[in-house]
């Protein structure tokens, strides 16, 4: 289904990002909440400037993270989602409400100019599922390639990216979505299409699918989900619109689902109380827990067994096929969550060694494995490390309170 409700929406964005990112209207308490910054692109594939925004995760300016890399969420209609998609993503990582169900990432927001052309992948007229100006459709595979070509090169050069990369989008960005899994499988390592239009061009998508193999040699270990909305039908002209979209997604799920190579690679998730317009914040929700399926350690795990947190994640990484490592922040927390309320030193001490061995950059985790080394009265190992916490950050107060507290010169 192709909902041409655009303008409205990329007139609210532009409004938002210009007041996040300017200065304050008048004087007094007033701060400005900037959810990230926006640049334009010369592409030369697509003869045309091109608008994308970036989200950073929270911990991706502290000290003692210089070297770390985050995978990419990149948001199709980004003048519609990228503020969403920065909510969504910084909830489900960053641990607010205690939360590291994915990885923190960043968030690009791809903005668009001709939305038909560039997210649909031939040139057709039909209106089987979709209504609107369909005369500049068939531009899905160039707008692929300033995805490859231009934009992820851009933002690797410019953030500290790992290679994982995951391409959401809604209705006709999820048909391109759904292109670029099949069509560029080394660029993306999942997708997430939120109700697809994949009805285009009598099903299109699909029967280029049906020649294709999903095997793990051509696909690797990417992963798909496809959301599916309970779009409800309109009588009159539009009517059988919304059957043949919501057909053609059931259609296409069958065909993932019966491939013994891929369906575990493979969800598609049905929102009956959702329509086509609302379901998008809650796909992206499940789509994203899907993509990092089992990346997620309970407190519980975490505090029961701290000897099983290595192998949980080599395990995430080996099924992803990128080394993931647990949240620095979430180790950090179980280890004085064990030191303060269990009172149990050694396993603060063996969940806060962790963190040091997980990440020697950062003078936050020598700095609670020295507090731990406090609590038990090692003056020696908690001088050690307080220590190790100042070299590595000179403006660290605590750090150097606590080195003059125990007398080290």
């Amino acid at each position: 289904m192709n909902v041409q409700m655009r303008y409205v929406a990329k007139a609210l964005f532009m409004a938002f990002v210009m007041l996040a990112n300017g200065p304050a209207l008048a004087a007094g308490d007033v701060t400005p909440i900037n959810v990230g910054s926006c640049f334009t692109i010369e592409s030369k594939l697509l003869h045309e400037k091109r608008s994308y925004c970036v989200h950073l995760p929270a911990s991706y300016q502290q000290v003692g993270a210089e070297k770390k890399r985050y995978p990419v969420l990149f948001m199709l209609d980004g003048e519609n989602f990228f503020v969403t998609a920065t909510g969504v993503v910084d909830f489900l990582s960053s641990g607010i409400n205690g939360n590291y169900v994915i990885p923190e990432m960043i968030v690009v927001g791809v903005t668009n100019t001709e939305r038909t052309r560039d997210m649909t992948p031939s040139h057709s007229l039909s209106h089987t599922g979709g209504i609107g100006d369909f005369s500049s459709s068939g531009g899905g595979a160039v707008f692929l390639s300033f995805l490859a070509q231009e934009l992820v090169p851009q933002i690797e050069h410019d953030y500290r990216t790992m290679h994982y990369r995951v391409l959401a989008g809604h209705s006709f960005a999820g048909l391109e979505a759904i292109n670029a899994f099949q069509n560029k499988p080394q660029l993306f390592q999942a997708v997430i299409a939120i109700d697809p239009s994949l009805w285009w061009d009598h099903e299109f998508m699909l029967k280029e699918a049906r020649t294709m193999a999903f095997s793990p040699s051509n696909t690797g270990k990417n992963r798909l989900y496809i959301a599916l909305a309970n779009t409800p039908s309109i009588d009159g002209i539009y009517a059988g619109i919304a059957s043949t979209h919501m057909n053609a997604i059931r259609a296409y799920a069958q065909l993932m689902s019966q491939n013994a190579s891929f369906r575990t690679r493979f969800k598609l998730d049905y929102f009956p109380a959702e329509e086509h317009g609302s379901v998008p914040l809650l796909a992206l929700y499940g789509g994203l827990k899907f993509v990092f399926d089992k990346y997620q350690l309970t407190l519980a795990a975490g505090l029961n067994h701290p000897e099983n947190i290595t192998t949980h994640f080599d395990q995430v990484s080996d099924m992803l096929g990128v080394r993931f490592l647990p949240s620095e922040q979430l180790i950090n927390v179980l280890g004085y969550m064990a030191m303060n309320d269990l009172q149990e030193h050694a396993k603060a001490i063996a969940l806060f060694s962790l963190n040091t061995a997980y990440y020697p950059d950062s003078a936050n985790a020598y700095d609670s494995l020295g507090k731990a080394y406090v609590c038990i009265g090692n003056k020696e190992l908690a001088i050690e490390n307080y220590r190790k916490s100042v070299e590595l950050d000179p403006n660290s107060e605590n750090g150097q309170a606590w080195l003059k507290k125990l007398g080290a010169h």
